[in-house]
């Protein structure tokens, strides 16, 4: 008896499994109309990067593109509203190099995307050896020196 429950809840999770969306992380390297183009972000193997070939899908008509951020709080990713303009934005129409790092959310048979969650901007930093000027923790204010007391 107790064997068959089992089997039962195994048989059930994985149908659940081949039926759910595809939920993964990736840069975005060009969006054109309704088509966008990624690379997944794979795991590391043998502690080197695996590289992934470029995929293009189709994006939903009812596709919501939002901004996350860290929750330090409850240690999670975060919605933190949504991206006015939606694929048509200056994120999206001034792709660097190494693309934009989002997780893309699919619909059920995979065909489509229906989400795309960005995660923040890189900070610019200074290049090596150089201060930022206005970082207060690199180039700190310099601090005056005590007047001398009057007799």
């Amino acid at each position: 008896m107790l064997r068959r429950v089992f089997c039962a809840a195994v048989m059930l999770t994985c149908a659940v499994g081949f039926v759910s969306a595809a939920d993964f992380p990736a840069a975005i390297t060009k969006v054109e109309g309704n088509k966008v183009t990624f690379k997944k972000y794979l795991p590391k193997k043998k502690g080197k990067p695996q590289e992934s070939k470029e995929q293009t899908m189709t994006v939903s008509k009812k596709v919501k593109v939002v901004n996350t951020k860290y929750d330090t709080k409850t240690k999670k990713t975060v919605n933190s509203g949504t991206v006015k303009g939606g694929l048509k934005s200056e994120r999206f129409t001034n792709i660097g190099d190494g693309g934009v790092g989002a997780r893309i959310i699919t619909d059920k048979a995979n065909k489509t995307i229906t989400e795309i969650r960005l995660f923040p901007a890189p900070k610019k930093m200074p290049e090596k050896g150089k201060k930022a000027k206005d970082d207060p923790k690199t180039n700190p204010a310099p601090i005056p020196e005590p007047e001398p007391e009057k007799k």
